[in-house]
């Protein structure tokens, strides 16, 4: 083997190995505080079709704290969805912008696997449905729910 392909594979395998390293806690302190504010929905999918209710999902994200809220459903305007609890958090395992979306209900709690990201004042988030693996992109699929959020105010 070539010095330069053995150089090749070593830095490979190295670059590899510290892609699964853990994420710094500042950077998932960061990365949490760039979701912080109130988000609503522009768009969303579930299990790979648009979802066209016309209703409107507000979310209000402050740390790992969420607050899910209907904005223009009849009767349901300001209600907290099932009454449940709800968290997001950076997910730890190394998954570029990974996050767990935990509801937790009844003494009961799930916890669903998902990707977020921020661009100017758009938040996409997708998250697969129960006991599935993490989404590895935004677009709609099967076993998945896609939101589009626009940032509705800061916290």
């Amino acid at each position: 083997m070539s010095r330069f392909l053995a150089a090749s594979l070593s830095c490979f395998a190295c670059s590899m190995l510290a892609s699964a390293a853990p994420i710094p806690k500042s950077m998932l302190k960061a990365r949490r505080a760039s979701l912080d504010g109130v988000w609503q929905t522009k768009e969303w999918y579930s299990n790979g079709r648009a979802v066209n209710s016309g209703m409107t999902i507000q979310w209000t994200v402050d740390g790992e704290s969420l607050k899910w809220e209907y904005i223009n459903q009849p009767g349901m305007r300001g209600k907290i969805r099932n009454g449940a609890e709800y968290s997001l958090k950076p997910a730890e395992d190394g998954t570029a912008n990974g996050f767990d979306y935990t509801i937790s209900s009844g003494g009961r709690t799930t916890v669903y696997k998902g990707i977020g990201f921020v661009e100017d004042e758009t938040m996409r988030f997708a998250y697969a449905f129960r006991g599935a693996d993490r989404p590895t992109s935004f677009e709609p699929a099967q076993g998945a729910v896609v939101y589009v959020f626009n940032r509705s105010s800061s916290k």
